[in-house]
């Protein structure tokens, strides 16, 4: 499996599942290893990029007034980006008048990853990998051809089963921009049709992408991992975790939005009053037995207008703490894209 591959697991198994309780500890771990998984996947399977930068879709499909303007160069000749990225930013996007628009992305520290559905229904899978973590060698198999003023590489293989109902062919590109980011981009739509569609693909200034959370403040300690939000379904997940690799605590925070549906509210809060109440929500709190490494964990439930918020806690989070993160975040909807927003703040002057 490669790095693409993977990620697009990742987006397919999140999407119609929410983390189980009996999980909190796993599901935390999970969204840090999915991380430090592709960047050895993709050093060991030698893709000569990961797939472009994702939600960059996001901003121009949805026409959001705080999304980057494109930059003016071709996909391979990307502008100098305003700045480093940050684990939570879009620094790539498609250029409008494609008739493209971004179903799912998902942002970690080293790639972005991005699905995109064309108005005649065909999809595109686009992943960027940051430079220095990528393989640079072509795929086994794979042709060189001309992305733009770039060398590339084309493979046409087998898609995998578990994407489609009958066996098919995904036509993948791989290349690699001159500022050293790794690009593949892959449909089943074939390789001409490929090619020139690989030409709307833009790099952009990195800005965070807009969701129905926005994180105001996180508890001292963790940072956000990684990000996913699927437009189509209007959900979202934030993974907050230790910035230290091997951290000696077990630690993480799994926030989740989607909409706040009576099952919803019956799987997590099971019938029961509310507990507390946060901002003016309404929320549940409860802590879980410790896990067997001794960990403790906790889950806290938050309905906002039609947003269900799922918080699972690993590690020592106090309350007050989850409190304040719940306080100081804006809350859009979850049926609709009204009051969606940056997933979190830019810094002073970005």
């Amino acid at each position: 499996m490669n790095t693409v591959d993977d990620l697009r697991r990742t987006l397919e198994d999140q999407a119609g599942r929410a983390p189980d309780e009996r999980g909190l500890i796993e599901e935390a771990r999970a969204g840090a290893a999915r991380i430090r998984r592709r960047r050895r996947m993709t050093a060991a399977a030698g893709t000569a990029a990961a797939v472009l930068g994702s939600a960059l879709v996001v901003p121009f499909a949805v026409s959001y007034e705080s999304a980057p303007p494109i930059a003016p160069a071709a996909p391979s000749a990307s502008a100098t980006p305003a700045g480093p990225r940050r684990g939570s930013d879009l620094t790539v996007g498609l250029a409008p008048g494609n008739g493209l628009t971004v179903s799912a992305y998902l942002l970690g520290t080293s790639s972005q990853y991005l699905t995109a559905v064309r108005d005649d229904g065909m999809k595109y899978n686009l992943d960027v990998a940051n430079p220095g973590t990528f393989g640079r060698d072509p795929i086994k198999g794979s042709v060189r051809v001309r992305v733009g003023d770039r060398d590339g590489w084309y493979l046409a293989r087998p898609a995998p089963r578990w994407m489609y109902s009958k066996p098919t062919t995904e036509h993948l590109l791989t290349w690699e921009t001159r500022d050293g980011f790794g690009v593949t981009f892959s449909s089943v739509s074939g390789k001409a049709d490929l090619l020139a569609t690989a030409q709307a693909i833009r790099f952009v200034r990195p800005a965070p992408p807009n969701g129905p959370l926005q994180l105001g403040w996180v508890p001292d300690g963790l940072v956000l991992t990684s990000v996913e939000v699927f437009n189509d379904r209007k959900t979202e997940s934030i993974l907050l975790s230790p910035p230290v690799k091997k951290s000696p605590e077990n630690n993480g925070i799994s926030v989740r939005a989607e909409s706040a549906s009576p099952g919803w509210l019956t799987r997590w809060t099971e019938g029961t009053p509310p507990t507390h109440t946060i901002a003016g929500y309404q929320a549940w709190y409860r802590k879980l037995p410790l896990s067997r490494d001794g960990a403790p964990h906790a889950i806290l439930v938050v309905t906002a207008g039609d947003c269900g918020i799922n918080i699972q806690v690993t590690g020592p989070t106090s309350f007050a703490d989850l409190e304040r993160l719940v306080g100081e975040a804006t809350i859009g909807s979850c049926t609709s894209q009204d009051g969606w927003g940056p997933v979190v703040p830019q810094a002073d002057g970005e």
